[in-house]
């Protein structure tokens, strides 16, 4: 009977880790979320991520005009629908969340400023 003991404990080992992996990407994706919404808040953007772990996708919704003059106007896109500018600012801040959210010590990145008009925006402001 030392083998039925044997496998009831990695039963339970695993689905105590399945248990504890699941909370943990819960917290991450919670933390993804805020970092997204700091990021897109630098350029009075406001925006969304959704997680969907069954079908492993992630949807992002953001609000780019109109998101401080009341709600009346304005209105949430997804990717496809932002113009260039704004899928470059969407993207580099997705990325940043992503970074952040697995924490990884090498950080390269190829073309980081794919417009000059995006530095001349920000050094605006």
């Amino acid at each position: 009977m030392r083998g039925k003991d044997d496998l009831q404990a990695l039963e339970e080992a695993y689905e105590n880790r399945c248990s504890k992996w699941t909370d943990f990407r819960a917290h991450i994706c919670h933390r993804a979320k805020m970092q997204f919404a700091f990021y897109l808040a630098n350029r009075g953007f406001h925006g969304k991520l959704k997680f969907d772990h069954d079908h492993t996708a992630l949807h992002l919704a953001v609000q780019t005009d109109a998101a401080d003059k009341g709600a009346s106007k304005a209105k949430r896109k997804d990717a496809s629908a932002l113009s260039g500018g704004e899928k470059s600012f969407s993207t580099i801040c997705l990325l940043l969340t992503m970074w952040e959210a697995v924490g990884c010590p090498l950080r390269c990145l190829d073309e980081f400023v794919s417009s000059p008009f995006l530095i001349l925006d920000s050094t605006r402001n």
